[in-house]
């Protein structure tokens, strides 16, 4: 059974097989960005989105060695997430960049990681929020609730478990503070989730204590536990210093192939356990300018 047997009806195969041929070059490439309906009920996941058709696609291609048509795949994919009704994680984004490199374009690989940081650094929490607000102008209303404290900065857990007004005409409620809807540098890693709020019909999900109104007016101050702390700076860590591993890697790879390990994995494992293979390799990588031990720079996020 193949690919579009698993995922779609036999209309809804027939329709795309009749329109796209993903094993020919041009007809990936001709494919358009689908105005795309909202996910709900038991659609709630991308399985029939053609971008998840072409991720999995693209696996197949590179499992026969056909990698044009592979990386037109994933090429296409990238052009259609930003515009998807699934917020995709930047690790999907980055199998291009991944499968360019293994076929040595290293520049073109470049190229496309600076879209992809400059599609993330546009923060995808801005976009759900946007989502949120047209969701909850959908109903009528003009509350929204935000989540819970999960993973979030010093700064965001003081939004956390608070109702806002989306227009401050509410004033019951705080404002929605309107830099939540643009682009934040250092709130990458932030989960920060917004709902739509209808106080006659809804509760909570988190708890409070006194009244509602005068709750979600309370100071805007770290509420963190110290093991909700951690958990922030643990995520961005490894999230940013496996993005300089891969960029590190990718410079191995390029200036001296031969002293690369086979696999990304392989070099992380090797690194984390500063094996004396690695140690050796770090120090011929050195003459080359290539600082293999080099730590993420966490700056910009405020913990």
């Amino acid at each position: 059974m193949g690919i579009f047997e698993k995922i779609f009806k036999p209309t809804e195969k027939k329709q795309i097989k009749n329109n796209y041929d993903l094993d020919l070059l041009s007809s990936i490439q001709s494919i358009p960005i689908p105005n795309y309906k909202p996910l709900s009920g038991s659609l709630s996941t991308p399985v029939n989105n053609i971008e998840y058709i072409l991720q999995r696609k693209a696996t197949e291609h590179a499992g026969k060695g056909r990698w044009n048509e592979a990386i037109a795949c994933l090429k296409k994919s990238n052009e259609i997430m930003p515009h998807s009704n699934f917020m995709w994680p930047k690790k999907d984004y980055m199998r291009l960049v991944e499968y360019l490199k293994k076929v040595g374009a290293f520049e073109e690989a470049r190229t496309e990681m600076a879209k992809i940081d400059a599609l993330f650094s546009e923060c995808l929490n801005a976009t759900a929020l946007k989502a949120a607000i047209y969701g909850a102008n959908q109903i009528k209303t003009d509350l929204l609730q935000s989540t819970d404290i999960s993973i979030v900065c010093s700064e965001c857990s003081g939004l956390c478990r608070r109702i806002f007004s989306i227009t401050g005409k509410d004033r019951r409620f705080p404002e929605l503070p309107q830099a939540l809807t643009k682009n934040r540098p250092g709130h990458e890693y932030c989960v920060l989730d917004f709902y739509p709020f209808i106080p006659e019909f809804d509760e909570p999900t988190w708890k409070y204590r006194g009244s509602l109104i005068q709750w979600c007016s309370r100071p805007y101050i770290d509420e963190r536990s110290t093991l909700q702390k951690k958990v922030f700076y643990d995520r961005v860590f490894e999230e940013e210093q496996k993005n300089l591993d891969t960029e590190l890697y990718g410079l191995l790879c390029e200036k001296a192939p031969s002293l690369a390990p086979k696999s990304f994995g392989g070099f992380r494992r090797m690194k984390n356990l500063q094996s004396q293979n690695f140690m050796k390799i770090a120090e011929s990588a050195s003459d080359l300018g290539i600082d293999l031990n080099k730590k993420a720079d966490l700056s910009n996020y405020k913990f």
